[in-house]
């Protein structure tokens, strides 16, 4: 791996996937759009004037590439349709442009745990992994997972691999920062529902650091069938928690050892979803917590098996999550967010 081309270097994980690659040695070229702000862009990177919806931009941007990173992606939408329009109709014309290449560069496409569903419930909650057959429960995961059937459209003419992160928190993170608000200021982390739940977490350095061993040593896809296992791939922290104990290691990281965990029952859950989604569909933003992310929410729980990784490519998470929190929340501070 020597020239990569990363989609989505603008977000957050591609400001830390960008910088490990630069890190790495690797010459990176970013696709961005003409509106994007790019003043996180590692100075060193190239950029590369694309949208992931011009497929001509991205056979321009893909030329000379060995590997593209494909982060670029919509999390949420106040307009379902537009969640199809990103994750499934951009992969595709991703994939389609690295088809189109003489030589292909290999795609790592970057789906998400919601693609494949929360956790399955057996004799009691067991995280989920590659060999379960997927069942997304929100509109999101849907389309994340039309879009891992998309560039599976194309194992004939790209080697192609799939990573699916569960929740990802770290520095630069605005999604996550509103946890680590709400439990320094008001010392409450509020936990949907009251029966058993079981959470993943990645930081996004530990992240960018999975990406790079799936790119490097990673086994590619062979199917085009969704239940097909090989090269797909979650990477995780190894110890899956509860919601709570996850606040509780916010709490930890913000001075608020002693925050209150609160359930919240699954009706009020919905409602208050729903009234986030009025104000962001009022205000023309959707909102982070919004009625798709309800759906999620009140599932069981969303925990993922990282051994599949760990086994073919080498990778685990080394730095425990509490580590990763603290150092999260001190950069909260020192940019002035917390």
């Amino acid at each position: 791996m020597k020239r990569v081309l990363v989609t989505g270097a603008s977000g957050f994980i591609g400001h830390h996937l960008v910088n490990r690659l630069i890190r790495h040695g690797v010459q990176t070229r970013c696709l961005v759009r003409p509106t994007s702000w790019t003043e996180n862009i590692h100075p060193d990177a190239e950029l590369c004037i694309g949208r992931i919806g011009d497929p001509e931009s991205l056979v321009a941007a893909t030329q000379g590439v060995d590997t593209v990173i494909h982060l670029a992606g919509l999390t949420k939408s106040n307009r379902r349709e537009d969640l199809w329009r990103v994750n499934e109709i951009g992969t595709r014309n991703m994939a389609r442009a690295c088809a189109d290449q003489a030589s292909p560069p290999t795609l790592i496409v970057v789906s998400s745990l919601a693609a494949a569903g929360p956790v399955v419930r057996e004799h009691r909650l067991r995280p989920r992994k590659e060999s379960d057959a997927p069942a997304p429960v929100s509109d999101y995961g849907r389309s994340k997972l039309d879009g891992e059937a998309a560039a599976r459209e194309f194992v004939d003419s790209v080697p192609i691999s799939i990573l699916r992160p569960p929740m990802v928190l770290g520095p630069l993170d605005r999604d996550g920062l509103e946890m680590f608000k709400v439990i320094s200021r008001l010392r409450i982390h509020a936990v949907p529902g009251f029966g058993p739940s079981l959470f993943s977490v990645i930081d996004a350095r530990d992240l960018a650091t999975a990406l790079l061993s799936v790119a490097e040593v990673g086994r590619r896809c062979k199917s085009t069938a969704l239940d097909d296992e090989t090269g797909v791939y979650f990477a995780a922290d190894p110890n899956p928690l509860t919601f709570a104990q996850l606040g509780r290691t916010v709490g930890n990281a913000v001075g608020r050892p002693r925050a209150w965990c609160i359930p919240v029952a699954k009706p009020l859950v919905r409602l208050s979803a729903g009234v986030n989604e009025v104000v962001g569909r009022i205000k023309h933003k959707p909102h982070i917590f919004n009625w798709d992310k309800a759906r999620e929410a009140i599932a069981a729980g969303w925990a993922c098996d990282s051994f599949k990784i760990k086994a073919e490519c080498g990778f685990e998470v080394r730095t425990d999550l509490q580590t990763r929190i603290n150092e999260t929340a001190a950069w909260y501070r020192e940019a002035g967010w917390l």
